[in-house]
């Protein structure tokens, strides 16, 4: 019943935004260090909590350790879109998803052919010199030994990724709220509607359909007019022609 109303609400739609979260990351596979068991192993490994390694701090006063980080358990270079993010893409194509707003920073959606992507935390695959602003892609992070420093300048190189104590993108933030506040339909996939994505973003929503594809129950889940508590790789290949 479910999948017939959202079927039928998406056929009704002509301007929708999607919201995706870290759920529709781990189902393809995409390690997720906000997990309580990974965020465990992390600590036993390194001796620090993934929200210390992935700091602001450990950049500028330990980038031994934080790179050695980032290399091992954020840089992950392997993430391939499934049919759900293919048919995010239609969605696109035909005019109706105006815009997919998402707090991964792998690109995984751009992969899949989408253009309106809004990543709040930034992109693995932009990094620059902090001397010179030179440029360099995610494998160029991944394969250097140790810190990575600029060819140029050998100024150091910084991912252009939210770090814990890093300020989001005020610019992107704006473009985000004002494209849910424009949203007849909003899609909230792969996170429930208390998450930090969600109770940011849902006070600029007015329109008439807010759905939720979850494979979790969460207490806030009544918010919703349509609700598919399964994977959101199950959902999307079927509900979007």
């Amino acid at each position: 019943m479910a999948y017939e109303m959202l079927k039928s609400a998406i056929m009704e739609c002509n301007n929708i935004v999607f919201m995706s979260g870290s759920g529709f990351l781990r189902e393809i596979g995409v390690p997720n260090y906000r997990d309580e068991q990974e965020a465990y192993d992390i600590e036993l490994e390194y001796g620090y909590s993934p929200e210390d390694l992935f700091s602001t701090s450990f950049f500028s006063t330990r980038p031994e350790q934080f790179f050695r980080y980032y290399k091992n358990k954020i840089l992950y270079l392997d993430g391939k879109p499934n049919n759900a993010y293919y048919a995010l893409a239609r969605l696109e194509q035909q005019g109706k998803l105006k815009t997919i707003i998402t707090r991964s920073m792998y690109g995984i959606h751009q992969m899949a052919g989408s253009k309106h992507v809004l990543e709040l935390h930034g992109s693995i695959y932009q990094n620059f010199c902090m001397n010179c602003g030179a440029t360099y892609p995610a494998e160029y992070i991944k394969n250097s030994a140790g810190i990575p420093h600029c060819a140029k300048c050998q100024g150091p190189i910084r991912p252009n990724v939210s770090l814990y104590g890093d300020m989001l993108n005020n610019t992107i933030i704006s473009q985000a709220a004002e494209a849910v506040s424009n949203a007849e339909m909003l899609i909230v996939a792969g996170t429930h509607l208390n998450s930090y994505l969600s109770e940011r973003l849902l006070q600029y929503f007015h329109g008439t359909r807010l759905v939720l594809i979850n494979n979790e129950y969460h207490f806030s889940d009544t918010n919703a007019n349509i609700i598919i508590h399964e994977n959101v790789s199950d959902v999307l290949p079927i509900v979007i022609p």
